[in-house]
């Protein structure tokens, strides 16, 4: 016998579906490298702009900074994530998996919040990214300006602004 249809001529339906209902359920099934990677990203924020483009706000060293899902950043942080885990690399198509999935969480179960470049306008003041490695900012408003370490506003640096670490 080979399948459920030679099971069938032989034993007949109600012999078959004795077999099912009695049968286990399958084990846990291991989650998947890309299944890993996204429960490593649980502890990201997730959004989205108005455009749908998906980004993640990332708590790095005390500060926030904000990538594109889409971005070498995200994906090193990430790998990085996965390395310290499992001690091994994932697979180029897990990453990518996760990063459609987590794509998906940002652009339907997520906020949505703008994202800046160099300057913000938020609640009467203006933000002025310092492109620092504490991603610090200026906050004017019309009492002054200070250096502040954690604005309220999602800033994305460009690949032209040098981001040391």
């Amino acid at each position: 016998m080979n399948g459920v249809d030679d099971f069938l001529a032989v034993w007949g339906p109600d012999r078959v579906l004795e077999l099912f209902s009695n049968s286990e359920p399958p084990a846990d099934k291991r989650p998947n490298q890309a299944e890993r990677l996204v429960r490593l990203a649980e502890e990201v924020e997730l959004f989205h702009t108005s455009a749908g483009d998906a980004y993640d706000r990332i708590d790095v060293d005390g500060h926030h900074e904000t990538w594109a899902l889409r971005s070498k950043d995200f994906r090193h942080w990430i790998g990085r994530k996965f390395y310290e885990s499992f001690r091994k690399p994932p697979g180029s198509q897990a990453v990518q998996d996760a990063i459609e999935s987590l794509e998906a969480k940002a652009q339907f179960d997520a906020p949505e919040y703008d994202v800046f470049v160099r300057v913000a306008e938020y609640k009467d003041r203006i933000y002025i990214d310092l492109c620092d490695a504490e991603w610090r900012a200026v906050e004017v408003s019309s009492s002054g300006w200070k250096v502040v370490a954690d604005p309220p506003v999602r800033r994305s640096r460009s690949s032209s602004v040098v981001n040391p670490r």
